[in-house]
């Protein structure tokens, strides 16, 4: 999907969960030598400036944990008669808030855009043995149209246990 955007010049703005796997998305694109910026703790410095390059035709944005809040991605003409920002959540987030950051990067203030999850079942958060045998049941009882939508549910069930586990936690630690 990258490379596909890519080709047409269009913005692309990548979401990934760590800084391993966003150094992974990088090194395929490398391989493919095509040129890119990482956003992740390891380039907190040039952070303003390599969102504020993120609009730009053909730009290849891979950020993690939305890196570069703060900072607005404007389009430039150009990127808009592409189609605007294209925006790719590579897996859910512990935190739903971080997701909807990430989707709120494109189509802002009129601007066009897209946003897409291309999630796995193989998804972190999906890593619990009850939700893993729930996905399991899934995959062998709904209906093939359905299996998408389910386990996106499934998922979305499972972030939230997480939110709930993590407030826990920081409540404790203030009392």
């Amino acid at each position: 999907k990258i490379i596909d955007c890519h080709k047409n010049g269009q913005p692309v703005l990548v979401g990934t969960t760590s800084i391993e796997k966003s150094e992974k998305i990088s090194s395929y694109l490398n391989q493919k030598k095509i040129k890119h910026n990482v956003l992740n703790a390891k380039q907190h410095e040039k952070e303003a400036k390599i969102i504020a390059e993120a609009g730009k035709v053909g730009a290849i944005t891979i950020a993690t944990n939305m890196a570069g809040r703060g900072t607005d991605i404007k389009l430039s003409d150009s990127a808009r008669e592409c189609g605007g920002l294209y925006v790719i959540l590579t897996e859910l987030h512990d935190a739903g808030r971080i997701d909807r950051q990430l989707e709120g990067r494109c189509a802002r203030q009129g601007d066009p855009g897209m946003f897409e999850m291309i999630l796995s079942a193989e998804d972190h958060l999906l890593h619990g043995k009850l939700i893993k045998y729930i996905h399991d049941i899934i995959l062998l009882v709904v209906p093939g149209k359905w299996k998408n939508s389910v386990s996106f549910n499934l998922m979305k069930i499972a972030q939230r246990k997480v939110e709930k586990k993590h407030k826990k936690i920081r409540k404790s630690l203030l009392n």
